[in-house]
């Protein structure tokens, strides 16, 4: 996880496209799903906030053949529980990262 304020979106969306597969926006979650080119890892970033600043969230989930796993890329993760919120305020900067996909 890391603050807007270290790291600008075009810094990350380049080390991401660099590395990673897009698979899927989720557009009322703020989100991005990827995947390694050996389908092994995927990847959600998403875009929350915490006070008035705005966090991007990179999570990491080994991905296999297995049922718990076919129903969706990957598991349910209520990040909301960590105090990070989805905010209107996010929305430019996740249109940002949408147009650089």
């Amino acid at each position: 996880m890391t603050k807007g304020d270290y790291i600008n979106s075009d810094a990350l969306v380049t080390y991401m496209l660099e590395r990673y597969i897009p698979i899927k926006v989720d557009e009322e979650d703020y989100s991005f799903y990827f995947c390694t080119p050996d389908k092994k890892t995927g990847i959600l970033m998403s875009l929350r906030v915490s006070g008035r600043t705005i966090i991007y969230l990179i999570v990491y989930v080994p991905l296999n053949d297995s049922k718990s796993r076919s129903i969706d890329m990957f598991p349910e993760i209520d990040i909301e529980q960590y105090g990070f919120t989805s905010s209107p305020i996010v929305a430019d900067e996740f249109k940002s990262i949408k147009s650089m996909l």
